[in-house]
């Protein structure tokens, strides 16, 4: 294996904590604003506020578009990340006020800025590193994203009672604006990606080649083909996994008869998800990255689901359940995540900063709240077990089929 070149593990220096600081104030946004939502509207409000949050994704695309195109990536960051950390700030000072409307605006907009901010990141990184660099660090960039949520999920675990919900989210609120420094610097460090593609604004001010402004990230999705399947792998994706949440859910439901025991296997199951995932991230992805094809990977992972879910299918379970469950989560931010960055480094600057916040923001949550909304309309016409199981196995299905053309073309870029 060659050595790693000096610049791709600069890149990595600066960009591992600017992931790590992002996760860890959201995880905050996220711990807090569950139970503040759950007791103003009631979980039977899930559904419809999970629906909502793609609207919300795509409104926050719009002034993204114009930014990156405009004032490029560096300047952009800067103003995304100041701008979330104000709105979150504002709408936590009137949520406290006892608003209820405050308390479902923040549940929508936590659930929309975090992706705008985390695809920045990584469409930066897949800018700037080499594709032999992201092969062999993209697991461990991942991983530092993973540890950032884990930091989070102890102190929240053990301070949330002293601390209260506030303070939680005012460090949510600090660590973005952490993100946003640390980003900066590697900014300076390393260069604009515009700089790295040998492209220069024009004297209007825009990068050339890139159809910005307004639905400019629908325009750049459009002119290529494989992006397009991949916008529907990714929403396959999230759909399965939403209908394997619901499925071990309800399994959960009905399989224990107190709440300290499905607490207990629950924290039991998701603990086996963090371990695998950062095996894989920090063992496998390293291994597996830089010797196996791209498509070959992103079409092994659906087939795995395939066979987990066929598995719940045939012989509906608890065990199934959890077994299926294990392997999506575990694999979705680890190799799944970490092969899918490579097919967007060969790509234009807009694919790169425009079209890939459509595919991994919006796709992401359509594919989440689509599945939540058909879940919630359809469970008055077949028992949950059935619904969920069908839903996940149509969804593994399609996932595996799209993998194939979204996977076409991929070309190594030095």
């Amino acid at each position: 294996m060659k050595m790693l070149h000096s610049r791709d593990f600069r890149i990595f220096l600066f960009m591992a904590p600017a992931f790590a600081l992002v996760i860890f104030g959201y995880e905050f946004m996220r711990s807090t604003t569950i139970p503040l939502f759950t007791e103003a509207f009631g979980p039977a409000m899930l559904p419809l506020v999970q629906a909502l949050i793609p609207l919300c994704v795509f409104a926050l695309l719009q002034p993204y578009n114009i930014a990156v195109t405009r004032l490029g990536p560096k300047k952009t960051l800067l103003y995304s990340c100041l701008s979330a950390a104000a709105a979150l700030f504002a709408l936590r000072l009137w949520a406290s006020s006892g608003s209820r409307a405050a308390v479902f605006l923040l549940y929508m907009f936590r659930e929309s800025y975090i992706m705008i901010l985390v695809e920045q990141h990584w469409s930066y990184t897949n800018s700037m590193l080499s594709e032999g660099g992201a092969r062999k660090l993209n697991g461990f960039i991942a991983a530092s994203a993973t540890g950032g949520g884990i930091l989070s999920g102890l102190i929240i675990k053990n301070h949330a009672a002293a601390l209260g919900t506030w303070a939680l989210m005012d460090i949510a609120v600090v660590a973005t604006v952490a993100t946003c420094l640390v980003g900066l610097v590697a900014y300076k460090m390393n260069g604009e990606p515009a700089r790295a593609d040998m492209s220069q604004k024009n004297s209007d001010g825009v990068y050339p080649h890139v159809k910005g402004g307004l639905f400019g990230d629908i325009r750049e999705l459009g002119r290529e083909r494989r992006l397009v399947f991949l916008f529907f792998v990714v929403f396959f994706a999230q759909s399965l996994g939403t209908a394997l949440d619901l499925a071990f859910q309800g399994e959960c439901h009905g399989a224990f008869s107190t709440i300290a025991q499905k607490t207990a296997y629950i924290g039991g199951v998701y603990a086996n998800v963090n371990l695998i995932a950062t095996v894989t991230q920090l063992v496998l992805c390293p291994l597996v990255l830089p010797r196996v094809p791209v498509r070959a990977i992103q079409a092994f992972i659906p087939l795995i689901h395939v066979v987990m879910v066929g598995a719940y299918f045939i012989s509906p379970s608890l065990s199934t359940a959890a077994g299926a469950l294990i392997a999506f989560k575990s694999m979705d931010y680890s190799m799944f995540r970490a092969s899918k960055e490579l097919l967007y480094m060969p790509l234009s600057f807009g694919a790169r900063f425009m079209a890939k916040e459509l595919i991994d923001s919006l796709s992401y949550r359509l594919g989440r709240g689509g599945m939540s909304a058909l879940i919630f309309v359809l469970q008055t016409l077949a028992p949950a077990r059935i619904l969920n199981s069908v839903l996940a196995v149509v969804s593994a299905a399609a996932w595996l089929v799209l993998s194939i053309p979204a996977t076409a073309q991929h070309k190594k870029r030095r």
